[in-house]
């Protein structure tokens, strides 16, 4: 539900959610679209949309020479580890870019705080983290922030041609006192 009197084909990241839903359709997935105010960030899901939260995949956008982007999925409260991604990538760190929001907007279509890990070009790579596997039902971003698409990840995985990495930073093990 866009914000009153906006459309989505005027919403920033139409673009990309009409490919988004575009793939979803060709690919056979069966998915649901859920409407929203608009969300830009994990707070504001917590805040607005708690329901979704537990099962809400986080997407991350980097740069590699080739030139390429990579699409690094992780569940929505965890971080990417930086140094894993790049060597399930075979680059080197230093070469492994984070794209700014203008840049991710510019260049992918998606709003900032509605990518998804949806690979809408050939020069894409996505990359969910091992954590995901086998996760059952996942809300992602539809390319706009007043949708969320809620898919099973396997099928999610199969229309992104994703691979499945180590690639969140996890807490080091706690220490125990005494």
């Amino acid at each position: 539900m866009a914000g009153e009197g906006e459309s989505v084909a005027a919403a920033p990241g139409a673009r990309a959610h009409a490919a988004v839903l575009a793939q979803l359709r060709r690919g056979g997935a069966a998915y649901e679209l859920l409407r929203h105010r608009p969300i830009r960030t994990v707070a504001e899901a917590e805040r607005f949309v708690p329901e979704l939260v537990g099962a809400l995949i986080k997407t991350v956008v980097f740069a590699i020479p080739g030139p390429r982007r990579v699409l690094a999925a992780v569940r929505a409260g965890e971080r990417i580890d930086y140094k894993a991604l790049a060597a399930e990538l075979g680059v080197n760190r230093r070469a492994l870019r984070a794209l700014s929001p203008e840049q991710v907007e510019c260049s992918l279509g998606f709003a900032v705080g509605g990518v998804g890990p949806f690979a809408l070009s050939a020069e894409d790579v996505v990359v969910f983290d091992a954590a995901l596997a086998g996760g059952g039902r996942v809300y992602c971003g539809s390319g706009i922030t007043t949708a969320t698409v809620a898919v099973e990840l396997d099928a999610l995985a199969r229309l992104s041609g994703a691979r499945f990495a180590a690639i969140a930073r996890r807490p080091p093990p706690a220490t125990p006192a005494g």
